[in-house]
């Protein structure tokens, strides 16, 4: 835990200390702070020794963010950020067979963050509409019956949309879908690559 709030703290204490001194701030533009909670479903497809296997299950993940808007030429803003989660999210338990015997494997995702660019579009003093490139890293501990257990690192590349509505200038609503594709990784006789969708809904204080 001590981890995870010390990660966070930098994250947002570089955030509100860039370009605080920016004049001339409007709608979605400057730093802000956020918390966002996300319904996601965690694929993991298995290869070599599991090959043919997959496992799906349905989780939900809590998430703070810090970032900073930048506004562009006419309607055009970027918003560069980073996020931590404060949860550790689960992918569903598949079994398998070795010599007669009936065997299990399962993962959990753990210390998951990201730093994310969202260019985005004004429709107008409100509305906002965005789409988010992201690089993502995490901890992905296994847990198998006969190999035994262990935790690798995982990272991968996150594409979204969203819309966002900004109800004055510091409080902002937003509600995004991403798809995240991590790297497939050996572990073992046998591989997996984890495939997260995430549907999320946020609340953000913009400074």
């Amino acid at each position: 835990m001590n981890k995870k709030i010390t990660k966070l703290s930098g994250i947002i204490f570089g955030v509100l200390l860039a370009n605080t001194a920016y004049a001339t701030e409007t709608n979605f533009t400057g730093p802000s702070v956020g918390v966002k909670v996300s319904a996601v479903d965690n694929d993991v497809d298995y290869g070599g020794f599991l090959d043919g296997i997959s496992s799906s299950q349905n989780d939900v993940d809590t998430e703070l963010y810090a970032s900073y808007g930048f506004a562009l030429s006419g309607n055009w803003v970027v918003n560069l950020g980073a996020s931590y989660s404060l949860t550790d999210t689960d992918f569903d338990t598949v079994t398998y067979l070795d010599g007669g015997n009936t065997e299990t494997v399962d993962v959990e995702l753990e210390d998951h963050w990201s730093v994310y660019i969202e260019p985005g579009y004004k429709f107008n003093n409100k509305w906002l509409g965005f789409a988010k490139l992201a690089y993502h890293d995490g901890d992905a501990n296994y847990r198998d019956s006969l190999a035994g257990n262990g935790t690798t690192s995982v990272n991968g590349v996150g594409y979204g949309l969203g819309v966002a509505y900004a109800y004055s200038r510091n409080i902002e609503a937003r509600l995004e879908y991403q798809e995240i594709d991590y790297d497939r990784e050996n572990v073992n006789l046998s591989t997996g690559e984890l495939d997260v969708s995430e549907l999320s809904i946020s609340i953000g204080y913009r400074f």
